[in-house]
């Protein structure tokens, strides 16, 4: 099947190889946090006492800058490597989008799971210092009421993840799920990257990994949530051989009027006549068909909002359309609804389903 974005002969050009320090919190930070700084009665207090806390990071990481010679864009490649050592074949390995928000995450979870098969998690994200951020939204400014408050460092994020993780919509569109959000309309370049980012991962940050660690090119899974889940199923569906694994958590399918399943007759077209094979899994929280009306967070508009997205309804219909199609051994489709979780919670669910999924570990 022909792919608008993975073509030969791209190098990456990777900008240092420094490693900064994940913040993570747990109960035991919590729990330490509650405690008296001086310490019990009688005791000294510690010779560093006066030093600022040192930061926390995960251990046997590694943090890699892109500047990425497809679209110009930087970029931040954390890669989390197992403690086990190497099989045959090489490290299977989990690509995930929205690396600022989800690296930590999935890196422990694929470590809890896989102890016995070793996988290297690699994510994509974004840098975080201020001529980054300030390059992002230099045209966004004055930002919308609905960031009041928010510092900019987690703004420019948002901003950039709606460009590289979304299908091109034209400029001066109004879209219902956006303005729910309290975004505006949207303008020229603000969205239309994700084939872009898709070739930056199969031509600059791929060979950056296996320059890493040996890689087994038959265990190569995509994981995405929400706008990046949507981006796996548009993934599986113009290059299905890209990964061997696809996992849509929450996929964002309402987009531009569904825009993303254009691509899906093509698809089942490769799948019925053996030409691709790929195992996709899709999920999706029960809550995101709108809150509980006995919630302080459900209002008419909020279901309308809800209601307009259809997230459960499009989820469901599409991976039973999926599941129908008769493929060659080897292709399978899964869907997942997880009782009582919503959209922002449900990435974490579809992380242990997923895991499971790709490497049957539980």
């Amino acid at each position: 099947m022909s792919s608008p974005w993975r073509t030969p002969g791209a190098e990456a050009v990777a900008g240092g190889g420094r490693r900064r320090g994940v913040w993570i919190a747990t109960p035991l930070a919590f729990l330490l946090a509650a405690l008296p700084a001086s310490g019990a009665a009688g005791q000294d207090r510690p010779a560093d006492a006066g030093r600022p806390p040192a930061e926390v990071s995960i251990a046997n990481t590694r943090q890699i800058e892109l500047k990425s010679k497809i679209n110009g864009g930087r970029y931040t490649i954390d890669i989390a490597l197992p403690f086990a050592d190497r099989p045959a074949k090489g490290y299977a390995v989990v690509y995930a989008f929205d690396g600022y928000i989800s690296f930590a995450s999935v890196a422990e979870a694929v470590r809890a799971a896989s102890e016995a098969t070793p996988v290297v998690v690699v994510s994509i994200g974004y840098p975080q210092d201020e001529s980054w951020t300030d390059s992002v939204l230099k045209t966004k400014r004055p930002l919308p009421p609905t960031y009041d408050g928010v510092p900019d460092w987690r703004v420019a994020p948002s901003y950039r993840r709606l460009y590289d993780l979304s299908l091109p919509v034209a400029p001066g569109a109004d879209l219902d799920a956006l303005n729910a959000m309290g975004l505006p309309a949207l303008g020229d370049g603000d969205t239309g990257g994700l084939d872009d980012l898709l070739q930056i991962i199969e031509r600059e940050v791929k060979p950056l990994v296996r320059d890493i660690v040996p890689v087994d090119a038959d265990k190569e899974v995509l994981f995405g949530h929400s706008l990046g889940g949507m981006a796996v199923v548009h993934a599986a569906f113009v290059e299905p051989d890209a990964f061997d694994i696809f996992i849509a958590s929450s996929p964002s399918i309402w987009w531009n009027n569904r825009q993303v399943l254009r691509d899906e007759a093509a698809f089942a077209a490769a799948v019925r006549a053996g030409k691709a094979a790929p195992r996709i899994l899709i999920t999706v929280g029960s809550k995101e068909a709108g809150p509980d009306p006995s919630s302080p967070a459900w209002s008419p508009e909020a279901q309308a909002a809800w209601d307009s997205v259809g997230m459960v309804r499009n989820a469901h219909e599409l991976a039973e359309r999926l599941r129908a199609l008769p493929g060659r051994p080897g292709y399978e489709v899964e869907y997942a609804r997880f009782d009582k979780v919503g959209h922002r919670l449900a990435i974490w669910a579809a992380l242990a389903r997923g895991i499971d999924f790709a490497f049957g570990l539980e």
